[in-house]
């Protein structure tokens, strides 16, 4: 299967991007203990009621993580 590009993703969601456009996106997630490689994946940082997946950006990007949809 072709990976998806972080542009398609974007203009699904009608989401902005900043930074590079270019990534691929092989997979996506919502759990930053499930990333796995970091290369590859997109994190949709929630806020839920228990946790704020923005809270976990700056650990994941220090793993490699490139991709993130964010709210806030």
């Amino acid at each position: 299967m072709e990976a998806t590009k972080i542009t398609e993703v974007a203009s699904a969601i009608g989401g902005t991007i900043y930074g590079e456009a270019n990534p691929s996106v092989d997979y996506v997630t919502i759990d930053s203990r499930t990333i796995s490689p970091a290369k590859g994946a997109l994190f949709f940082a929630i806020n839920g009621k228990h946790q704020d997946g923005h809270h976990f950006i700056a650990s994941l990007y220090d793993k490699g993580v490139r991709a993130f949809v964010v709210s806030t």
